[in-house]
């Protein structure tokens, strides 16, 4: 199956024979593919399989589209437009996203949350408490995440962060160091913000936050189209 090649449709990404990942919105799974043929205005990619059946996607599902450029995943929103056959093969066609659609982990915008999180500080010999402090995450990012908690950390501390990913996600643990303090009082109560900057992150947890972040900022704006 050749790759269309005319001059509008030259990619630094999208090439056929491209190894790559769909992950749908709804329930975040990953799937590998590849992509087979590219056209002016989509992509045909090998349908994604699990347990080796294909895994059939309605019309207009919202999908992200993962294609690793330089040992960096760069992820596309799409949708899926139709599912074909061809000499017994199965494939998926979807929409082709604008070359400057890519979104870097290192390009990730932070989004608002409220999600619970248990905090470890460690002490100058590097050594964490048993038993953690309670805070709550209010913004998340790939790299970092600001913290509320109610008692002061140092700026500078370093930290084990433990926390799930929505009410449904995977729960990780991960470290990071506090970068800035500030002091919110609110009736007469302080709540110290933590701006936190995460540490030697894994490929696999750095992608599992990404998803979030990315399924949740899709959210936000689906609420503010609808005027929640």
């Amino acid at each position: 199956m050749g790759e269309v090649t005319t001059g509008s449709n030259r990619s630094a990404y999208f090439q056929s024979g491209v190894l790559a990942r769909l992950e749908a919105d709804e329930d975040h799974a990953s799937y590998a593919t590849s992509i087979e043929s590219v056209e002016e205005s989509s992509l045909l990619v090998t349908a994604p399989l699990k347990g080796g059946v294909v895994v059939p996607f309605a019309r207009g599902a919202k999908l992200t589209l993962v294609v690793d450029r330089r040992n960096n995943p760069h992820f596309f929103d799409v949708h899926a437009l139709e599912m074909i056959r061809i000499d017994q093969k199965a494939f998926l066609r979807i929409s082709r996203p604008p070359e400057n659609g890519a979104r870097q982990l290192r390009e990730m915008v932070r989004i608002p949350v409220m999600l619970e999180a248990e905090v470890w500080v460690s002490d100058r010999n590097g050594k964490s408490p048993r038993f953690p402090l309670k805070g709550t995450i209010l913004d998340l990012s790939a790299g970092g995440a600001q913290l509320a908690l109610g008692e002061r950390v140092p700026a500078g501390s370093e930290v084990l962060l433990r926390f799930q990913l929505g009410d449904a996600g995977e729960k990780v643990a991960l470290n990071a160091v506090i970068r800035t303090v500030g002091i919110v009082i609110t009736r007469g109560i302080d709540t110290f913000r933590c701006g936190l900057q995460f540490e030697r992150l894994d490929r696999r947890l750095q992608e599992h936050i990404v998803r979030f972040v990315l399924a949740r900022e899709r959210e936000l704006i689906r609420q503010a189209q609808r005027g929640d």
